[in-house]
C-alpha cells in the first residue's frame, strides 16, 4: 500500500492532518499484512470522510507520533 505524506497525524485522537489544513478521522489501521489492527500495531492507515479518503503509509511519518 502506497500512502501520501501527511502534514501531521495524531494516533492518540485518531486524526489526520491533510495538506488542504483540514482535519480528517483516522477510520481503519493496517498491519504488515493488511489485517485489521489497533494504532501502536499499525504500519498503514485510511483518513477521511464524505467521498474523500487517503491512504497513508505510517513510514511517511517524520517526527514523534503519539
Amino acid at each position: 500500500m502506497t500512502g501520501i505524506a501527511a502534514d501531521a497525524i495524531n494516533i492518540a485522537r485518531r486524526q489526520y492532518l491533510a495538506e488542504d489544513g483540514e482535519i480528517y478521522p483516522v477510520v481503519a489501521w493496517f498491519d504488515i499484512e493488511g489485517n485489521d489492527c489497533e494504532p501502536a500495531e499499525a504500519v498503514s492507515a485510511v483518513a477521511g470522510t464524505e467521498g474523500r479518503w487517503w491512504p497513508l503509509a505510517l513510514c511517511d511519518f517524520s517526527g514523534a507520533l503519539q
